[in-house]
This record gives structure tokens, sequence and C-alpha cells, in this order.
């Protein structure tokens, strides 16, 4: 359970932000060298978009699946869900036999595991309630992630840059933000430290409310390029 706060600020931001932090501010025990490391994200959702347009009609729960693939190639099916602005992550990692299966097909994976059981019944109601689900979109970017620790509880910060995505069948990308900015999400359990809210304030850093695939379904609506029956 954590909150999940958004920012979108410029690279000039994110360094000074760095700067000011100082030694608190440590590499991710995932991004221990320090360079950033690419994500990819494929996004489900219904022919007329219901999962993104339920998420953006501001409701008290939502959620999302998604299939993420790392650097090293290692698989997750993830339900990212969220109940009044607290964010609950469910994971199960796949092989890539079970990843080709759900890509093709949307077949679900077995596991012995009473709680990955648990995850993966969550998952079966979510594809059980939006009928048929199809792969719109791929999201890609390079995140570096911290960990800030002045006190006892750590709060991790990721940068997200060169964020941009393109529909699955299609090869041509779009910018999502624009080159100079980044994406930087804060993610904590109960409060951002003294010290961070201080260095947010004096950059005037404020957060927003902001979606990647969420901004992907703007983008298309924008253009006229979604029609519902």
């Amino acid at each position: 359970l954590r909150k999940e706060l958004k920012y979108r600020l410029s690279i000039t931001q994110m360094e000074e932000l760095i700067v000011l932090l100082g030694s608190d501010l440590v590499y991710d025990n995932y991004n221990l060298s320090g360079v950033p490391y690419p994500i990819t994200s494929i996004y489900y959702d219904t022919e007329h978009y219901d999962v993104i347009r339920h998420s953006t009609s501001q409701p008290k729960h939502k959620a999302k699946l998604r299939l993420r693939i790392y650097e090293n190639q290692s698989l997750f099916l993830e339900l990212k869900q969220k109940f009044k602005g607290i964010v609950y992550k469910k994971r199960i990692q796949l092989t890539k036999i079970e990843s080709d299966d759900f890509v093709s097909n949307l077949i679900l994976p077995t596991r012995a595991d009473y709680r990955q059981n648990f995850v993966l019944s969550e998952m079966k109601a979510f594809l059980d309630q939006y009928r048929p689900l199809i792969r719109p979109v791929q999201i890609d970017y390079q995140r570096t992630a911290y960990v800030f620790g002045p006190t006892k509880e750590k709060v991790r910060i990721t940068f997200d840059k060169n964020v941009k995505v393109r529909e699955v069948n299609q090869t041509n990308w779009t910018d999502l933000i624009d080159t100079d900015e980044v994406l930087m999400e804060i993610k904590v359990k109960i409060t951002l430290p003294l010290k961070l809210v201080k260095a947010l304030s004096h950059l005037k850093i404020c957060p927003t409310s902001f979606s990647k695939y969420g901004k992907y379904y703007g983008m298309q609506l924008k253009k006229g390029a979604i029609r519902y029956v």
C-alpha cells in the first residue's frame, strides 16, 4: 500500500533537485549503476477503451492491466489498482512461454502458491469484466531510480525520460512529453520527509495528475482518432 505522487518537470529542475537532496538521495538497489534503464509497458483495453474511459472518469476505484518488460528481459504481468488515492500493485513474473500465451490468447499462467493464485484470481476477474481485451499501446521510457532515506520510512523517487508511445501494430512512435522534460514519481507510504518537501517548494515543483496511458488516450481523443458506437 502506498501513495504515488507524480510531477512533470524540466531536466534542469531534476538536476537541481538531486543537488538539493544531497547525500540522502542514493541510487535504488535495482539501479546501482545510476545508468537509466529501459522499461516497456503494454497496456490492455477493449476496442472502445472501456478501461481507460472508466479510469479517467475519476472513480473511487480503478484498475489497469499491463505487461511490463525490463532491460534484463524480466517479464511481469501487473494489475495496478487505485482506491481513494492509495495504489495497490499486484504482479506475477512470467516465463517467455507464459508471456507469449498471454499476449497471443490472454491465457493466464498457473501457480501453486496461494498468494500468487489470489493475484491471478483478481487478474481473471479483470479479464472477465473487460471483454474482449486487446493490446492497444506500448509505452517505452528510460528510468533512473533513487531512494531518499533521511527518515526511517524510505521514499522511492524515479525519473522517466524519453517517454514515447505507439500502437502495438504500428512502427511510428509519438512523444508523450517534451524532450526537455521528465516525469518524476514519488512513492511513499506515509508522508514526505520535510527536507524533500522544502526542496520541491524551493524549485516550485508541484504535483500533477499524469498517467502515461491516460495521456495517450487524451491525445487520441483530441485528434479525433477514437470513435464510439
